[in-house]
């Protein structure tokens, strides 16, 4: 669930439901996981996806790492700086897109066949690693021939030190 307190009202938004703050009832309050002490904003959580992708963009031959919603949006991260990217704005648009298409399919098979843990491209110009970080899509674009299961591991471990920062409650 994912609540917001602004100008004291409550938000949540898998229920699409608003209460003043004056009429949360003790009841309410265990409803919403005591909103008081574990309250989300969108801002925190992009906050926190900002500080992910920053912690591996600084990693080496990481050119960019990004975090981009369902509908393919880049909702944090960015490229190291000094890297000239090899697609122009449009083109980047249309993978992350794209990106966002292919997770989706592949969480179709997570019943079968277990969940989806990470995927890895190779190209000759870049190399690509997908993972899920809650609801996001986390993209890593590196120099090419990297062992690319070794960064993926270590960039678990980043994402495993701070989970619930990037997850809505």
């Amino acid at each position: 669930m994912f609540y917001e307190i602004s100008h004291r009202i409550v938000y949540d938004y898998n229920m699409d439901l608003q209460l003043p703050l004056a009429k949360i009832t003790r009841t309410s309050l265990i409803r919403c996981k005591h909103i008081c002490n574990m309250v989300t904003t969108r801002d925190e959580i992009k906050e926190s996806m900002q500080k992910l992708s920053q912690n591996i963009i600084d990693l080496d031959n990481v050119r960019f790492a990004g975090l981009i919603d369902k509908q393919g949006t880049l909702f944090a991260g960015g490229f190291k700086k000094g890297i000239i990217p090899h697609e122009d704005d449009t083109k980047r648009r249309q993978t992350y897109v794209k990106m966002a298409l292919e997770s989706c399919l592949r969480n179709d098979f997570n019943d079968s066949l277990g969940t989806f843990k990470y995927s890895t491209i190779s190209r000759e110009k870049v190399s690509i690693i997908t993972m899920n970080v809650c609801d996001h899509l986390l993209l890593v674009f590196t120099e090419p021939n990297l062992d690319l299961h070794t960064l993926a591991g270590m960039i678990q471990s980043l994402i495993d030190e701070n989970n619930a920062k990037y997850c809505v409650a």
